[in-house]
Parts: structure tokens; sequence; C-alpha cells
């Protein structure tokens, strides 16, 4: 979870404290144990770079020049014009390559602090004014301590130099601190310091110098939280005398100490450049991808330059892999350290020799896997070196940036880092308000529409549709689908057995879309509304389209089986009976009718007459109210039914279709409305046992006297008819009783041509008669 207090910018990428490192050299840079920097936006350097800054010579200003100089290393000095300090001569013994052991003499000024032997050490901290004024020494204002080393870091420290005076009184002083007396020595501005409103001026020795590119200026080393996990992989002093470690190569007595040795690298006869590897099985395994390498060590060159032009050998170092070709070894880098030097001599002390530095080079961060076969090697260019006390470490956290080009960040900045969503859009962060789990990634608040264009609840024949909602959900692009699919799902599509019943489901999709609902749902007889399912289109023969439910098997067939009707309805395929049931009213579509069913066994729910037709079971229901619901005048009327509720006497809505040879179709019953005199054209003529009429009411039921009449139960025309009582119909109603009409059957379609020859008038004498198509209310003519 991210809140805005955990958002950054982007150009705080990076934002980390690091330890920035002081540097102990003149001029001498303070550290700072929590600086706030943006360290992939500075400007790399590398180590061997490091206290790297820019000065102007003013002699050569002075003379009409720019005077801009490089130096990563400077070592104070006096001209021998200086009244303003003591020169003393100072002897040290340092090996020799030819010589073996050497006394050799340096021109240094003399502490202005006395010691307790009356001598004076060299002195190492001259005074730094704004004028090219002579400087004086200046011991007394620094830590004497800074410079100081001993007997018992002698050897190992190679800085530490061992200095005899004229009187025989020794002192251990830092050679780099030490203040040579010289010609070579002109007055110097650093850049650095003027930036900071500081005017000082250095007097240095050009030639003792270390020099860097313009590039590199201000270069300082940084060090992070990890910088403590170091692990020294290889270091080598030579003190045993032997190359074993090393090759090609040969060992030198060369040294900063007394009885000291170093590893000399010579360039072949013929060649331009030499190496020295370290011996393959000492580094093999220990390079890995991802890991960073710094290398350390001591140099020198091993000759004298042939011109004082001549540039200084080159030295840096490499991980690669050694070749022998006849009798010459080659070297092929395969990745290098960052950084190298030059190696000089120095003609100002007496004997002339070599002017020993310590570098280290890199950091060498691998962004590749290291062959296990490859070597460690220091490699020059342009003479011959000594190399003394190397040291190779693996590092973390650790970086070289030019300090001008750094920019800061605040505290509350550490931390950014950018961070790709869901959606491939950037995001910067210093920290997360809280985790969550990986399959929760992207989670969010957002509206359920439940697939509506509406926010609001609606309800469409009788299915409601939820109002909108607020709800969480990991909203993931992989998983998107086209706003043309809403709503798809999978659903089961019912597979109904010949009568109908349900059987099983096949899996369809189907867009369930609520803005849909009007057209795309039906109901299943459970509502008010009209009874939709397994409604069809059907075709006429006329062209038009009727719908009708689609009953499968529930259908009647009419068999002729010699009885007084001459046949009756049985249920398709069987010899049950069909419930009879008066067609509707004209005009009324054919549906669902009231029938007595059965209540258990293999035919439960199955249309039945009589128990009969109920294996194990009974039949439920009355025959005398089938095919009737109840009216809304509270009356038994002839209709479909819609639910169980519509039916009276316990009967149960039914679905039964009668079916006719395709010869019959449009077969339609007409009625003649004069025949007889005043009949009921909605009602089929019946005639009694005796042959009379049958008069009925408007419901098609026998009209009957009273019970209160002399002669109850009578079929009746009126009230005339029954002594002491009334003439009822249906629900007991007084009524009139009329005859039905006679009952014609003829095919539709065979009319339609014969009734245009009546020009719509009735005309008996030619056989223009009204007849009645109990299919429309409205009186049909035909020729006869």
């Amino acid at each position: 979870m991210v809140l805005n207090s955990n958002r950054c910018s982007a150009d705080k990428v990076g934002c980390a404290t690091y330890q920035l490192e002081p540097i102990t050299t003149i001029p001498q840079r303070a550290g700072n144990p929590a600086v706030n920097i943006v360290a992939p936006k500075g400007k790399i350097c590398t180590a061997a770079d490091v206290g790297c800054e820019e000065y102007t010579n003013l002699d050569v200003v002075a003379q009409g020049g720019e005077g801009k100089e490089y130096y990563k290393s400077v070592k104070q000095c006096a001209k021998p014009t200086n009244t303003r300090v003591t020169k003393g001569t100072y002897y040290t013994w340092v090996g020799d390559a030819q010589k073996g052991f050497v006394l050799q003499a340096f021109d240094l000024v003399q502490s202005n602090i006395a010691e307790a032997n009356g001598g004076h050490a060299p002195c190492t901290k001259l005074t730094v004014g704004s004028s090219t004024a002579d400087p004086s020494c200046d011991d007394a204002n620094r830590i004497v301590t800074d410079a100081q080393c001993n007997a018992a870091n002698y050897a190992a420290n190679p800085d530490c130099s061992q200095y005899y005076d004229s009187a025989l009184n020794v002192y251990y002083r830092l050679r780099s601190m030490t203040v040579s007396v010289t010609a070579d020595c002109h007055p110097y501005r650093n850049t650095i310091d003027q930036q900071a409103g500081q005017d000082n001026v250095y007097f240095l020795a050009t030639n003792e110098n270390v020099s860097c590119g313009a590039g590199a200026a201000g270069c300082r080393a940084y060090t992070g939280n990890a910088s403590g996990t170091t692990h020294q992989l290889f270091t080598d002093t030579f003190e045993n005398g032997t190359t074993i470690n090393w090759n090609p190569a040969s060992i030198s007595t060369a040294a900063t100490t007394l009885g000291g040795h170093s590893l000399k690298i010579s360039i072949p006869v013929g060649q331009t450049s030499g190496f020295a590897a370290v011996n393959q099985a000492l580094l093999k395994g220990q390079f890995f991808s991802g890991k960073t390498y710094l290398l350390a060590f001591t140099y020198a060159a091993a000759n004298q330059p042939a011109t004082p032009s001549t540039p200084p050998p080159v030295i840096s170092a490499s991980i690669g892999t050694v070749t022998t070709q006849g009798t010459l070894q080659q070297f092929t880098p395969t990745v290098s350290f960052p950084g190298s030097v030059q190696a000089k001599w120095n003609a100002t002390i007496t004997p002339a020799g070599p002017e020993w530095h310590q570098v280290t080079v890199g950091p060498l961060i691998l962004n590749q896997d290291i062959d296990a076969n490859s070597q460690l090697a220091i490699v020059i260019g342009g003479g011959d070196v000594y190399i003394d006390n190397v040291t190779l470490t693996e590092v973390n956290d650790h970086i070289y940036l030019v300090s001008g080009s750094v920019p800061q960040c605040q505290a509350s900045e550490v931390g950014c880092a950018a961070y790709t969503d869901r959606k491939g859009a950037a995001n910067y962060l210093t920290s997360f308000n809280r985790l969550c789990a990986e399959q929760v990634v992207g989670c969010e608040a957002v509206i359920d529409t439940q697939n509506s264009t509406t926010p609001f609840a609606q309800t469409v024949k009788n299915v409601t549709t939820p109002a909108d909602t607020v709800t969480t959900l990991v909203n993931n692009p992989a998983v998107y689908c086209s706003a043309t699919n809403k709503g798809c799902e999978a659903v089961g599509l019912p597979i109904y057995s010949p009568d109908q019943t349900l059987s099983s489901y096949t899996t369809v999709y189907l867009k369930n879309d609520p803005d849909r609902y009007q057209g795309d749902l039906c109901t299943d007889g459970t509502n008010n509304t009209a009874n939709e399912l397994f409604c069809r289109a059907y075709s006429t023969t006329s062209g038009g389209a009727a719908f009708f439910k689609d009953p499968g098997v529930r259908t009647c067939e009419f068999r002729t089986d010699g009885t007084s009707n001459g046949g009756q309805w049985y249920i398709t395929g069987t010899s049950l009976t069909c419930p009879t049931v008066t067609p509707p009213l004209a005009g009324r579509p054919v549906g669902p009718s009231c029938s007595p069913a059965c209540v258990g066994g293999a035919r439960q729910g199955k249309a039945c007459t009589s128990n009969s037709d109920c294996p194990s079971s009974t039949c439920a229901g009355n025959m005398q109210t089938a095919g009737r619901v109840l009216g809304q005048s509270g009356t038994a009327v002839i209709g479909q039914c819609t639910t169980n509720a519509d039916c009276l006497s316990g009967n149960t809505c039914l679905y039964l279709a009668g079916t006719c040879p395709a010869a019959q179709d449009s077969c339609t019953e007409y009625r003649d409305p004069t025949d007889p005199a005043s009949c009921r054209s909605e009602c089929p003529l019946s005639l009694s046992k005796g042959g009379s009429p049958d008069l009925v009411d408007s419901t098609c039921a026998l009209t009957r006297c009273s019970d209160t009449s002399a002669n109850r139960g009578q079929n009746c025309q009126s009230n005339a008819d029954c002594i002491g009582g009334a003439c009822i119909g249906t629900n007991n109603q007084p009524t009139r009783g009329l005859p039905g009409c006679q009952s014609y059957f003829y095919l539709k379609s065979s009319l339609q041509s014969n009734a245009s020859t009546c020009n719509g008038t009735i005309n008996t004498a030619e056989g223009c008669r009204p007849f009645n198509d109990t299919t429309n209310p409205n009186l049909n003519f035909r020729g006869q």
C-alpha cells in the first residue's frame, strides 16, 4: 500500500545515505559520516582518482599561461632561496636493484619543533597564506602524530621512512608528508579552496605530485552501510623473495625499506607492453558476477627516463587469460579495473631513484561471469616498473564520484526508487506504507456496475438487478475482456427428455446483460406474467407467424375406435385418453390447460382421466372442471392457465396439444348463427337423446330448473319452463337457455377463394349464408 508520504520525485531516484571519506593528504578535506546524495546522477570517477583537484600554477600564470594542472596527491616544498625555513639533509636506507641497499640523501625542511635529543626531525607542515610569500614550517600548529610512524610499522607501511640526520638521530615520518627543498617548487592556488572563498597558496613540488585527468577533479570516495563487509582475497608483499605467486616477473631488492623486496615487471624485447599475472590456483573461483573489487599496490618506475620529455611508464590491472606462443607469454584482458597511474623517477634525490607512490584502482564491478581459469594481472606499458604491497579486496557499497556533480537530497527522500506497476506506469517511492501478498497486487476500489448502465436497482420480468456497489479487486489487465462481451458467462442449457422432463445440462456461453433483460428474459410460469418458457415461433400456411408453447411429445391425437362418437383423443403413442377440454373462446391463444394429473408413480405430474392412467398412483383432480379456470368475476370460464393456482378442483396446469394430419391443416369449425334460430354462436349445437337441441347459457353449460322448481333439473329455456322456480346456469345464476349453433368443419384455405363471391351479402337462395369462424368473432361468408 502506498500513501502520498511514500512518494518521491523521479530526479531523487537513488537517494541514499553515504559516508564521505576524508582526504588526509594535502590539501586535507573533511569527511562526513552522513551525506544524502543521489549517487546515480553523479559523475563517476575511479578509486585511483580520489583526491584529484584542480590547481593553478601561479608561476605559469605570471608568464602569461593558463596554469591549470591536476593532481591527486601533492607534496609541499620550499625553494632553496626561502630564508624562512631551515634546510636539513636527511638520509634513509632504501633498496636498490643494482646496488642492493644504498643510503639515499634528501634535502628537506627541518621542523620548527626541537626533539628531546636536541635534533630536528623533518618538517611535515608548512604555513599556507594568501600570497606568494615564502612559507615557513608550522609543525607547532599540527598534530604531529598524523605524520609520524614508528619502528613497529616501518616495514608494514610503504609510506613510512626511517630518517637519519647528520648527528645520526633517527626519526620516523611519513614520506608523503615531508617538505622537499627543491628548485622545482611553485606557488599554486586550489580551485576548490577558491570556490569556498579561501585564497590559499600552496608551494608544491611539481615532479613529486601525482597527476590526474581534468575530468576527475573533485573525485571523492563514498561508502554505504554495507561497506564494512569487505573480503580480502589476495595479498603479497614479496618479502618471501620468490616469484612463486606471479608469472612472468622477477624479484627485485628495490624497496622503500631496508631489506625489503618488490616485483619487477619488464617489457619483453620487441614488445610494447608487459604483465605479471597471479598464479591461476590462487584466485580460481574467486570472481563472481555482481561483485565489486578493488586492487591496491605501491609502484615506481624501474629506470631513469631516457630524456626529461620521455613519458613515464603506465600501470593498469585486468582480469583475463594467459596464453603461450613459443617462448612468449601473452595476456588477453576480459575486464579491466578502472583507472591507471604513471610511474615516476625522482632525480632530485641523491642518488636518483624510483619515486614510490601508493594507488588503489577500481572499482571493478563484474556484470558477467568470469571463466574459472582467468587470472589477475598487472599490465605495464612504456617502461619497466616495480610493484609492491599488492592487495585484492572484494568490497560492498563503495562508490567514487566527482563531489560537485552529485545532487543532494533530503533525509525524507532516502531510499527513493523507481517501481513499475501492473499497467507499466512508473512510480517513485521511498517506502511502502504496508506490504501485501503478491496475489493481491493491484487491489483497488472499483464500482461494480452489475453490468447495468443504470446505477440504481431495477426489476425486469421479476428479475432484480442490484444497485451499483463499491468493491475491491485486483485490477489485472491480463484478465480484461472486451466491452462487447459484457455479461458473458457460462450457463447450463437444460436438456429435456421427449416428455420435457429435465434430464441434464450442457455448458454454453451467453451474455447475461441486464440492459437487455426486457427482450432476453422469459418467465417460467412462477409469476403473474404470461408463461413464456418453451415459446416458439411457427409459420402458418398463409405466410404469417404464430407463437405457441412447444409441447414436445405432450401431444394428443384423435383416433377412430368404433365408439358412439366415432373416436376420441389419446395421448400420442399411448392408449391413455386425453382430458377433453372445450376449446378456448375465439381469439384466445392456445396454451396450457387445467387437467387432472397423476400424483405419483412413473407418470407423476402427467395428465390423466382416471386412476387407471396412473400406475402405482392416483389421478387427482376433476374432469368436470377440466379446461376451466377461475375468471375475473370469480366464475369458472374456459381458458388457459398460467399456474396451478388458476385451476379448479385440484386440477394441474398442463400443456397438452392436439395434433392433426397435414391434410387437415387449417381445418376450422364454423357455426351457422341461424341454425337453429336465435342460437348461441359461441357454443356448439348438441342434441339430447330425443334429438331436440340442448339449451345452454353463455358459458355453454346446460341450463336447468332450480331446486325450488317442481321440475327441478330439467333443461329449460326460461323461468316459464320451471314451475315454482327459476331457469339457472353456471353458478346457479338465472339465465335464458338457448341452443348452440350448428357446427360445420371446413378447410379454411378452401373457403377463402369462395367467400368473395358473396360480396359480403347474405342470400340464402344463392347459397350465401352467415357462418361464424370460431377462431374469429367476426362473421364470415361462403358460397355453398
